[in-house]
């Protein structure tokens, strides 16, 4: 099963559906592919900041760390220093860590995952894209888990809900 989230680190909605995420993932550790779309909402003044850290850490091999510590801290963006993050991630070389984060120009996988959600009519965060179907609300793990099963046997996940 492919699943595409859109997502934003400032936004409360994906902190949230990221734990139901995290928990599908321990279930079909396998089964589940999942691909992060950055797509930060401008009224969110952390949002694209943050992007910006997790690919920063991506650089390093360290993007699912941050990804899961940035969801899981969204409450102190703007009072803890990025560096702090990174080092609680397992960046190894906060040099290049603080060099990426001090750059200007875009970040190609977030201006590409907002083209993209641009494309797809993506008008909030968290949006879910799964096997192709676009939802129209962020399922709950039972949702999720349902959706899963029926893929695994061959049937629609939509059709499941």
């Amino acid at each position: 099963m492919q699943l595409l989230e859109f997502a934003d680190f400032e936004c409360p909605f994906c902190a949230s559906f990221h734990k139901d995420l995290k928990t599908l993932r321990v279930h079909y550790p396998t089964q589940v592919a999942l691909t992060f779309v950055h797509f930060p909402l401008p009224m969110h003044r952390f949002a694209e900041p943050a992007a910006r850290v997790a690919e920063c850490a991506g650089d390093q091999g360290r993007f699912e760390p941050m990804y899961d510590l940035l969801f899981e801290q969204q409450d102190r963006f703007g009072l803890k220093p990025w560096s702090e993050f990174a080092s609680e991630a397992g960046v190894a070389d906060g040099a290049a860590f603080e060099a990426c984060i001090k750059r200007i120009e875009p970040i190609p996988r977030v201006t590409d995952g907002k083209a993209l959600g641009n494309k797809l009519d993506v008008q909030g965060t968290p949006t879910v894209v799964i096997n192709g179907w676009k939802l129209g609300q962020p399922p709950k793990f039972e949702e999720l888990d349902t959706m899963v099963k029926a893929i695994l046997v061959g049937n629609s996940p939509v059709s499941a809900r």
